[in-house]
């Protein structure tokens, strides 16, 4: 730090108040070749990508181990001239009080299009020095374009260098330089949440599907050995050179067993899914999953599947006859213990309204469970789930056991959450799941067509699949909303009960048997072929009865 020392004399006979001083600075410093280098931790414009003749500010921050002797600051220009930095801000730590980070701020209203090469260098008392060079790109010309996404509540345009803020909503318009390239910042509304692009070329004039988040259930199944925990798409639009994601896994935190064995997965192609694992960052403190990749597509959460280990007792007898007997071997076997809970979901209900709902809990491991004591717990105290059974006992491998619910709602529309726990003691294990109950207003959306071949496709699908059949009250309960004039609610109701169906199928490693689809333009033209066919045989059969009957009057006469 700088020290000031102070000298004063005066005469004993004058008295104090008559004096000389003198003061000198002093700078104190550690012993020579204990100080680090300097870091320059920022030298950037709050524009990368500018127009000509716009002022922008280039800021510089950097972190000394000791007191600063000076800061070069040049700018070369595209044509090879150098131009001066117009210093319009700075602060010096002089004495440690912002751990020797220091700033300096300078303008620039670039002239001439192309490049801006702008070095900053500094150096400590300690003659220690570094050096970084950043760019600037002035345009003359402009591109107009208009961003959004589906499942996205916020997205923000960020300068490629020094981060700040360009523009940020819902949805973005802006008019920007030809060549202008952001990192892109979208705020998802499920997670992931944050998802980070990295050098965006938005060039595409209009791009309403830029950034897509869809959560999934069951679509994929996870890899042998793992359990699923979450499942989503992630699509894009954008011209990017790489993204990150950040997934925070707090509201799904007490699904995992052990959440240092944590994986993701990812493939290239939904249609045809290959999951493979992704390296990532994993933060058990806070609850974060962090990944960069340059592709995106299908995500899957998964942890190993809990296992056990059993000893069994296999009885050989020895051949031949005499004295020999069998013998007894024990050999220990690791076993997968496992259960899933399917509910039937999304469902939807009116305000101080009712519905039914179904859970079934399949034994998917190896292992059979003794007793599961299910609990189910909504996000809101307005509304109220009453289940027929809290008990699941006695569920065999492969087995399928199902509880039914009452959902009874007395708050406004909106949607909330059911969240449904499974625990067994014997053997230990845990599974959740969640129902989504939509409170909606009667005349917001559906027909009674669609819903009506909804309806005929489900009652199908189940015949296709005899596990499912349990959903077929649900299927009841569509017809009676639908008669009652409930679209909202009939639709509900199919769309949860075929969801589940699939669910229940898919947990089961079988194959999900959907009902051949009906060509109806095809036996359209059979019938009509049949009643042309069948017209034209009585044609001919008239006309020959006709003929008939002149030859025998001409017999006769």
């Amino acid at each position: 730090r700088i020290l000031t020392l102070t000298a004063t004399a005066f005469n004993n006979n004058a008295g104090r108040g008559i004096n000389i001083s003198d003061s000198i600075e002093v700078k104190l410093t550690r012993p020579s070749g204990a100080i680090a280098t300097p870091v320059i931790e920022k030298a950037c414009s709050n524009e990368t990508f500018t127009l000509n003749n716009t002022n922008v500010t280039i800021a510089t921050r950097f972190d000394l181990d000791t007191l600063l002797n000076s800061i070069t600051t040049i700018a070369h220009k595209p044509d090879g001239s150098n131009e001066p930095l117009l210093q319009i801000r700075n602060f010096t730590d002089l004495n440690g009080s912002n751990n020797y980070t220091s700033y300096f701020n300078y303008s620039l209203k670039p002239n001439v299009s192309g490049i801006y090469n702008f070095t900053v260098r500094v150096m400590d008392i300690e003659n220690n020095s570094v050096n970084v060079t950043s760019t600037i790109t002035v345009s003359t010309g402009t591109k107009t374009f208009n961003i959004s996404g589906i499942g996205i509540s916020d997205i923000k345009l960020l300068d490629s260098c020094s981060g700040d803020i360009i523009q940020s909503g819902s949805a973005v318009q802006r008019t920007a330089p030809l060549e202008a390239l952001y990192d892109v910042n979208v705020t998802a509304t499920e997670e992931p949440k944050k998802i980070s692009f990295v050098s965006v070329n938005l060039s595409n004039l209009n791009m309403t599907n830029a950034v897509n988040v869809t959560d999934l259930n069951n679509e994929t199944e996870p890899p042998s050995g793992q359990s699923r925990r979450d499942l989503w798409d992630l699509t894009s639009n954008f011209t990017y050179t790489n993204y990150t994601l950040i997934y925070n896994y707090s509201s799904i935190d007490s699904a995992f067993s052990d959440e240092s064995q944590i994986r993701l997965y990812k493939c290239s192609n939904p249609a045809s899914c290959t999951l493979e694992r992704q390296t990532i960052v994993l933060d058990t403190t806070n609850n974060i999953i962090r990944f960069s990749g340059t592709n995106l597509s299908r995500f899957m959460i998964t942890e190993p599947k809990e296992t056990v280990t059993v000893s069994t007792t296999t009885t050989t007898t020895s051949a031949g006859g005499g004295g020999g007997g069998g013998g007894a071997s024990t050999s220990a076997q690791t076993k997968v213990v496992s259960f899933a809970i399917i509910p039937t979901t999304p469902l939807r209900m009116y305000s101080e309204d009712k519905i039914a709902a179904k859970i079934n809990v399949v034994n998917t491991g190896d292992i059979k469970f003794d007793t599961i004591q299910m609990t189910m717990a909504p996000n809101s105290t307005d509304l109220s789930v009453i289940p027929d059974s809290a008990t699941i006992t006695n569920l065999g491998l492969k087995e399928i056991k199902t509880i039914g619910l009452e959902i009874q709602s007395h708050t406004d529309p909106g949607i909330y959450e059911v969240d449904i726990t499974g625990v067994s003691t014997n053997p230990p294990f845990t599974a959740k799941s969640k129902i989504i109950v939509s409170l909606v207003e009667s005349g917001t959306g559906a027909d009674s067509k669609s819903i009506i071949e909804k309806i005929k496709f489900a009652q199908d699908l189940f015949k296709e699949n005899p596990e499912c059949l349990e959903f077929q009250e649900l299927i009841a309960e569509a017809e009676t909303a639908l008669k009652n004039g409930e679209y909202e609610k009939a639709a509900g109701y199919v769309d949860a009960a075929i969801n589940a169906c699939r669910d229940t199928i898919t947990s089961l490693n079988k194959t999900l048997l959907t009902p051949a689809k009906v060509d109806y333009l095809k036996l359209i033209m059979l019938l009509t072929i049949v009643v042309l066919a069948v017209w034209l045989a009585m044609e001919f059969w008239q006309k020959r009865q006709k003929k008939s009957k002149i030859r025998k009057k001409t017999i006769k006469e």
